[in-house]
């Protein structure tokens, strides 16, 4: 990547037996089996698998039939699995086999930017002979399954049906989805984290920080999580002198990462070494950024890709803070919390660094465009017309090579 020049509605709380949690029967009721982890799916838990699998089977069309047209005079395109392993899914391939030391191909400190939880659920995969950029595919694709379901059933509970329902096939189809696909972070993030919101919405919250732990060890974007499931329980947990110590469960996986990597670099705070070292990522004033970023995007001397990507990054911070305005204006202190936290990090970083990308992780949103076109259905068209093809677009870019944010 090259950076820019000059850059060296929460309710009272629904009681409900454990079993509860993920169980639908096939009206959408609630059931009090639980056969497996998600008990027996409702209807509209198969329908918006289904969406899931013409989303994977559309994305995998546009990248194979782009690396066709876009190759190079008489040569046929190859490696079509390889294509997947750009920018950071080669660095978690690479921790996954050969650890936090890395290849040799990088410095260090670099890997130790990344978090494990993603390595660790791919190495047992590549371990058995699957090639990583398959490994990565197979863990994003059965952790988005998982998301979307619960997505699904949350937007449901929240808004009512059919909101879940459109809550999730906007963000399969959204801009930045090819790194829901792709062996990102992201995809196993949302695996426990979106879980973790509906067993805290449903009052369970042992299973909440159970799967918030998860989600903290694959992204540092779990401590926000963490602080808006504190503020979600204040609020609404009853008993809460007994149930308060499982709050402290997704602080624990950081905590662990950290004491794991001072014990192997004698850096308590390398995570942050990592991210000055390789990305120039410290802490400066929004303004500062936005004039680094506009100089990246407008001020010439950068790669087309990069200046397009730059631009996105621009817009990208004005929608979140248009998105937190949102959320605070309807008095959803939890979420607000939890997307209020990732945009002052991310808009108090050096420049604008993938803020369009982790909107991916704010299911607030999806749920809330969801409610609204459910009862604008005029506008669906729209959506469509704007989502589907940059959504294309950018997974050909990225399998491509190119910065696609």
């Amino acid at each position: 990547m090259v950076a820019p020049e000059g850059i060296g509605v929460s309710g009272q709380e629904i009681t409900s037996t454990p079993a509860s949690l993920f169980c639908e029967d096939e009206s959408g009721e609630e059931s009090s089996r639980w056969p497996w982890v998600f008990g027996r799916l409702a209807r509209a838990d198969i329908s918006t698998l289904k969406w899931w699998l013409l989303t994977r089977f559309a994305t995998a069309i546009a990248v194979a039939s782009g690396a066709w047209l876009l190759a190079n005079g008489t040569d046929k395109p190859s490696g079509i699995l390889s294509r997947w392993l750009q920018w950071d899914a080669i660095n978690f391939d690479v921790i996954a086999r050969f650890g936090y030391a890395g290849d040799g191909s990088r410095k260090a400190p670099y890997f130790e930017a990344f978090f494990p939880g993603f390595p660790i659920t791919i190495r047992p995969l590549i371990n058995l002979g699957i090639p990583p950029g398959l490994a990565g595919l197979l863990v994003s694709a059965t952790a988005l399954a998982v998301a979307v379901v619960a997505l699904r059933r949350l937007g449901d509970l929240e808004f009512g049906p059919g909101v879940g329902e459109r809550a999730a096939l906007l963000l399969m189809i959204s801009p930045w989805a090819v790194f829901l696909m792709a062996g990102y972070s992201e995809a196993l993030f949302l695996g426990f984290a979106i879980p973790a919101w509906l067993a805290a919405k449903r009052g369970h919250w042992g299973l909440a920080g159970v799967l918030a732990f998860g989600a903290s060890a694959t992204r540092v974007t779990g401590l926000f999580l963490a602080a808006a499931l504190i503020v979600e329980f204040a609020l609404h947990a009853r008993d809460r002198r007994r149930k308060w110590p499982v709050l402290l469960l997704p602080f624990a996986s950081p905590l662990l990462y950290t004491v794991y990597q001072h014990g192997r670099t004698g850096d308590w705070g390398v995570w942050l070494t990592a991210q000055k070292l390789n990305w120039n990522r410290r802490f400066t004033l929004p303004w500062d950024a936005w004039e680094t970023t506009w100089r990246g995007a407008f001020g010439g001397g950068q790669e087309t890709n990069f200046i397009w990507m730059w631009r996105a990054e621009l817009i990208g911070a004005v929608l979140a803070i248009a998105v937190l305005a949102w959320l605070l204006w309807r008095r959803r202190w939890p979420e607000s919390v939890y997307v209020g936290g990732q945009t002052i990090a991310l808009l108090t970083s050096s420049y604008f660094l993938s803020v369009p990308r982790v909107f991916l992780l704010w299911w607030p949103v999806w749920i809330g465009l969801g409610a609204w076109l459910k009862t604008n259905p005029a506008w669906w068209p729209y959506v469509v017309a704007v989502f589907i093809p940059l959504n294309f677009a950018l997974a050909i870019a990225f399998t491509q090579g190119h910065w696609a944010g």
